[in-house]
């Protein structure tokens, strides 16, 4: 009975112990497939057949546990093939030594996907010592092997990017200890890591330097965000600026940029005397941009500002080629595009305008500029503006060739529209007209203005001078120039609506107007500019006004004086006629009382008588001649005998000539030293 009794315990006792088995089998079981990977128990041979693995190798691989355990599928087909001989070499070896191992490597999952695993495991041994299992963990290391990727990509990038970069770097903490530095290799160390890492940046820099920077340091600290301090040391007795960079880094520590800026420094002084000299030249000079497709201007320095009148954010990023106004149809333009087409240098001589519309010459310099890939980069234009010098040689010319035309004694007409030609060739927008003032009437006449409108000019004919007759009225009258910018608003120009109207329509705004005087200062007529522009003449325009109005004073006078000795030369003649007439009558008379003293065969006293008459009377012919010949203008009068005696010799011109002294009566012809052979 006892050993039923004790049988049947045995029993209850073994079904117990069955019991907790099977639960803690359980219980590992749940444990085990749920970790993340999977554990294993293969057989040590190529193809690591498995005994056992848990169903984590269905998240890791892609295959079931049953594909694994009954053949289908083993780890040695899922390695890859460049990883499967150290996966067995690092097995063996650890076998041999009876320790663990942990490996990584790379498998393919069934749907491709290639993952990186971590393996740790260790051999099963019998009684003997020889492995008869092995047994161990696999879990997935893929995105582990990513990150790590990742950190040592951005290692590099962080090591090549310090590299490049030519600055010192500190990272300090808020009461500016050194807690790290960092400077380039290539650098001269001012600094050694060695001896301020640790230390405090007041025993470091200098006092003066230290209160810069930590002020800044502080600014950084309660503005969260960076600043900047330039300061100075001096390093191997040589100064050396730098510009420090402050920014926070975390809660508790700074990160500051040292750039070491001599050179810049250097360079930009030495930008500066360049951009001053610049500035500071006579020339204009522009730089334009040659890389943008319409050339725009970048730079301009002040005299620039001052030949063409604009300022310069009225210049830049324009194109040169406002300066031409309307003014396009010039050869030096066609010059310079095809100097800035091929990328080469010009120089030429244009007409420009300045901002008020005035025209000037523009000795225009263009040079190009390559950068060190010889790519063309910039235009620079050196201008300098030569109107004087331009005008002054025209002038020059054009004044010559009307001296000229007064010297060859050609007509009037001819010269004042040369001097006009002149005048218009200078002015744009201008049209000349020469008024001569009738000195009895006081009225002006059109003497030449080929390009004034014709109904303009018309109105104009016979204006009457006075103190309101417009601008040549006024001028003539009160003997000094007369500027009417706008003649429509000019009280000078009141009475004359109809003349204002024609003109309005004729585009004539302005009108100035200069009399012109004769060597005695008598007013001969008015010099007159009409312009389109309501404006004043420039005192270039001005002087050049003057200088014609001073030709066409020449022209008229000498006009006046031809006219003069032509009527003198007409008075001559007419006296020389009458003289001759009155001695013919004398000379009869003479012959006639000879011819009856013959005839009548008077006595001696009766001759006498005779005689004495005939010399009264042939005085009275002689006072009467006398008087002719003082009467007579820029001659003489002379009576010669039959034996060539000059019986009498009067007149204005014996004086001019000097031959009052030198003929006298009762003279033969041949004793006048004065008078040709020829003459004689």
């Amino acid at each position: 009975m006892n050993h039923i009794t004790n049988a049947k315990n045995t029993f209850i006792t073994a079904s117990d112990n069955t019991k907790v088995l099977k639960e803690t089998i359980r219980k590992y079981d749940t444990l085990i497939n749920n970790l993340p990977g999977t554990v294993y128990r293969c057989k040590n041979n190529r193809n690591w057949d498995m005994e056992y693995i848990s169903h984590g190798c269905l998240d890791l691989t892609g295959y079931g546990s049953e594909e694994f355990l009954n053949g289908g599928m083993n780890f040695f087909a899922i390695t890859l093939e460049d990883d499967r001989q150290q996966i067995w070499d690092r097995v063996q070896k650890s076998l041999d030594l009876k320790q663990s191992f942990n490996l990584e490597y790379r498998i393919k999952t069934k749907y491709g996907q290639l993952k990186h695993v971590w393996e740790q495991g260790s051999g099963v041994f019998d009684t003997d010592g020889k492995p008869m299992a092995i047994e161990g963990y696999i879990i997935d290391i893929t995105s582990q092997k990513k990150a790590e990727r990742d950190i040592i990509a951005s290692e590099a990038k962080t090591k090549a990017l310090l590299q490049a970069i030519p600055d010192m770097m500190f990272i300090q903490d808020y009461d500016s200890n050194y807690l790290n530095f960092y400077e380039p290799e290539h650098k001269k160390s001012v600094l050694l890591t060695k001896e301020i890492i640790g230390k405090n940046m007041k025993d470091v820099l200098p006092p003066k330097i230290f209160k810069k920077v930590r002020k800044a340091q502080i600014k950084t600290i309660e503005d969260k965000c960076l600043k900047v301090v330039e300061y100075n040391l001096n390093v191997d007795n040589e100064t050396k600026y730098f510009e420090a960079r402050i920014a926070p880094l975390n809660n508790h520590s700074l990160l500051t940029i040292v750039r070491d800026i001599t050179e810049a420094r250097a360079k930009e002084a030495l930008l500066n005397i360049r951009n001053n000299a610049l500035a500071s030249a006579s020339n204009g000079i522009v730089i334009a941009d040659a890389q943008q497709p319409h050339l725009p201007i970048v730079y301009c320095n002040d005299a620039f500002e001052k030949i063409t009148g604009y300022r310069k954010e009225e210049v830049l990023t324009k194109n040169c080629q406002f300066l031409q106004n309307d003014d396009r149809d010039q050869e030096e333009i066609s010059i310079m595009k095809n100097a800035i087409t091929k990328g080469e240098g010009c120089n030429v001589v244009l007409r420009n305008y300045r901002k008020n519309g005035q025209l000037f010459w523009n000795d225009l310099t263009i040079t190009p500029i390559y950068n060190s890939e010889k790519k063309l980069t910039h235009f620079i234009g050196v201008q300098n503006d030569v109107s004087h010098k331009v005008k002054e040689q025209y002038l020059k010319d054009q004044t010559r060739k009307i001296l000229e035309l007064i010297a060859q004694d050609q007509p009037i007409a001819i010269i004042s529209d040369k001097i006009i030609e002149t005048a218009e060739a200078h002015f744009k927008d201008c049209m000349v007209s020469i008024l001569v003032l009738n000195q009895e009437t006081k009225t002006l006449h059109k003497l030449m203005s080929p390009n004034v409108p014709k109904d303009f000019s018309q109105l104009l004919e016979g204006l009457r001078i006075g103190p309101k007759g417009g601008s040549c009225g006024t001028a003539a009258f009160l003997k000094k120039e007369i500027i009417v910018p706008n003649i429509a608003t000019n009280v000078l120009w009141e009475d004359f609506n109809q003349i204002i109207e024609v003109a309005l329509k004729n585009d004539i705004k302005a009108s100035w107007s200069f009399p012109i005087m004769s060597s005695t200062n008598r007013v001969l007529g008015t010099f007159a500019i009409y312009s389109k522009h309501s404006r004043k003449p420039f005192p270039a325009e001005k002087e050049i006004i003057l200088d014609m109005t001073y030709l066409t004073s020449v022209i008229i006078e000498k006009h006046n004086t031809t006219l003069m000795l032509r009527e003198n030369k007409k008075e001559l003649e007419n006296y020389t006629h009458q003289l001759e007439e009155k001695v013919q009558e004398r000379t009869k008379e003479v012959m006639a009382t000879v011819q009856k003293l013959v005839e009548s065969n008077l006595n001696l006293e009766d001759q006498i008588l005779v005689a004495t008459l005939a010399e009264k009377k042939a005085l009275a012919s002689e006072t009467l001649a006398s008087a002719i010949a003082h009467n007579f203008p820029n001659g003489f009068i002379a009576v010669i005998d039959k034996n060539f005696k000059v019986q009498f010799a009067e007149g204005e011109a014996l004086l001019q000539l000097g031959l009052k002294q030198a003929i006298f009566n009762g003279m033969s012809l041949d004793e006048v030293v004065d008078f040709s052979e020829e003459l004689k």
